[in-house]
């Protein structure tokens, strides 16, 4: 895995802003939308300023993974909030497109594990599974690219 500086800075956002998000939707359902903002504005300043050539990788992510969210909303008639939905465009900004199914995936399968073993619970926090999601794919987008470099 990369130990340059501005890997540092990124995985510093990747890591805390979703772990604080996750203990507080944990704790009341809901994520402060402007925490959302603001690490999503910092994680893509970073993409920009350190990756100026590949920063527009992390913008197709982003925005799949938004749609994504936007499109499970309506179907599901309001089940995921909008602090869902934003955190998907900072959940992008943490990989490239390739990796989006392996987020998913991952999404899919803690948060099945979750409701089997609560069952009964009508609401759940779902940016702790995104979270998990955003943390896998990352390191795997990581670990392909110092491999191949």
């Amino acid at each position: 895995m990369p130990s340059s500086i501005p890997f540092i800075i990124i995985l510093c956002f990747i890591l805390i802003f979703p772990v604080w998000l996750s203990v507080y939707d944990i704790k009341t359902l809901s994520v402060p939308l402007w925490c959302v903002l603001l690490g999503t504005v910092g994680l893509l300043a970073a993409r920009i300023i350190f990756y100026t050539s590949t920063f527009y990788l992390y913008i197709i992510s982003s925005a799949v993974l938004t749609l994504i969210y936007f499109f499970i909303k309506i179907i599901t008639h309001g089940k995921l909030g909008t602090g869902d939905i934003l955190f998907g465009l900072f959940q992008g900004l943490g990989f490239r497109p390739q990796f989006i199914w392996i987020c998913l995936t991952v999404e899919v399968v803690a948060g099945l594990i979750f409701f089997l073993i609560k069952r009964g619970t009508k609401k759940m926090p779902f940016i702790p599974f995104m979270a998990s999601g955003l943390l896998v794919s990352f390191i795997i987008d990581a670990a392909t690219t110092a491999a191949i470099a």
